[in-house]
């Protein structure tokens, strides 16, 4: 690849802007294989890694509704896919004259012209937001905590996903949500004790839980639903361990939301709360 890379390119470009949107899949398909193949040091230095990016932020246009979701999910999922890839191979070190990594920069575009306004524009569309979710996570991973500049768009985004009414009937975007509320938490743990992001978390945490337990309170065997409970116990005890380092006690914080059982929101946020108090969940 690194001697014969220029008689690849055409082709290449030619199938991923292919107004075909089939063509198109399957062009991104190979761009992404053959990016993952290509010598870093040939991709940076001969200035390919703009080619490449030019090429392929076009296709996250490809939206609902003027796109059908189903295609749209296969093409975004795909167009990031390239794009991320591109971006882990640029340079992790920081410019001298900037301060920035050419990767950081890579990223920070996929996020503000790629997940962000994706998002704005079809938040409404779950298996779309899924994808999102999906590469929103990937990102965060390899931003570490450099995520924490995008905090004030990222846990919004996460948090509506999450505290929606109907989150429960698409469990696989509600499970990958969860996912990368735990990679926040993981790389940006320095940002989120106190005002705003702490109590915005534990809400949607309950609002999840609860909703979670009445679409499926007659169904306890489902193994979505487990799953899901499973998982919101974890990333409640995730940022249980985020507030100790800032000296906050968990089960100070929810104590009022957990006094009175006879509250029925309250009785929801003990059973996501019980292993704060050592007692089982009293619901589900």
């Amino acid at each position: 690849i690194d001697q014969h890379w220029p008689s690849f390119m055409p082709g290449l470009l030619t199938l991923a802007t292919d107004t075909s949107k089939e063509i198109r899949r399957r062009g991104l398909q190979i761009l992404t294989q053959f990016i993952s193949k290509f010598p870093n040091k040939t991709l940076r230095d001969r200035g390919l890694s703009k080619v490449f990016e030019d090429a392929v932020f076009p296709t996250l246009s490809y939206l609902p509704t003027l796109t059908p979701e189903s295609e749209s999910v296969l093409l975004l999922d795909l167009a990031f896919d390239a794009l991320i890839s591109l971006a882990g191979k640029q340079k992790q070190q920081p410019s001298p004259a900037t301060g920035i990594s050419e990767q950081k920069k890579a990223l920070d575009k996929i996020l503000r012209e790629g997940v962000f306004p994706a998002y704005a524009h079809a938040k409404s569309h779950m298996l779309l937001v899924r994808v999102l979710c999906l590469k929103l996570g990937s990102i965060v991973s390899m931003m570490g905590v450099h995520a924490v500049k995008y905090l004030q768009d990222i846990i919004p985004i996460l948090l509506e996903v999450i505290a929606e009414d109907f989150a429960p009937l698409v469990p696989e975007t509600l499970s990958v949500a969860l996912d990368v509320l735990d990679a926040v938490l993981t790389n940006c743990w320095p940002m989120i004790p106190g005002i705003p992001w702490q109590d915005k978390i534990i809400a949607a945490l309950v609002i999840c839980w609860e909703n979670v337990v009445r679409e499926h309170d007659n169904d306890s065997g489902n193994e979505d639903f487990i799953q899901i409970k499973q998982k919101l116990v974890h990333s409640a005890r995730g940022l249980e361990a985020v507030l100790k380092t800032a000296g906050i006690s968990l089960a100070i914080v929810v104590s009022p939301m957990v006094a009175n059982p006879a509250d029925a929101r309250q009785l929801y946020a003990a059973g996501l709360f019980s292993f704060l108090f050592n007692a089982p969940p009293p619901l589900g």
